[in-house]
């Protein structure tokens, strides 16, 4: 079984997966957008940027890995709604949305420490 090449994202495209699936307003450099993200996803588009590529980096993506994913377990974590208003927001099954968000956090908790903490370092210090 091969699998699939998945390719880096750049922050544009966190920022439109964003505005499509969430419906957060976008506007290129608005404080409101920015403001949005973060109360959706806790964080900002370059660490979720930087965090999907790191996963792509470590080649552990499952097939048919899709980078909305990231977005989709940072809001579980963030929102604290329930497994229905989830899967209403990113329109998905409960099947669909469980698997991959399960599946996100697992892949996401066996980074490496020094992966994380230096994109956090890298983004908190501009």
């Amino acid at each position: 079984m091969t699998h699939e090449e998945h390719d880096l994202v750049s922050e544009m495209k966190i920022r439109m997966l964003a505005k499509n699936h969430f419906r957060i307003p976008y506007n290129i450099g608005s404080n409101m957008f920015m403001t949005s993200f973060a109360s959706h996803f806790g964080t900002k588009p370059k660490v979720v940027q930087m965090v999907y590529n790191e996963l792509v980096r470590t080649n552990c993506l499952p097939d048919k890995y899709k980078s909305k994913y990231v977005l989709w377990a940072l809001y579980f974590l963030k929102s604290n709604e329930t497994e229905m208003k989830v899967c209403s927001i990113v329109n998905a099954s409960p099947m669909t949305m469980r698997k991959w968000i399960w599946i996100t956090i697992s892949l996401i908790s066996k980074l490496k420490m020094v992966s994380i903490f230096l994109i956090f370092l890298c983004v908190y210090n501009d």
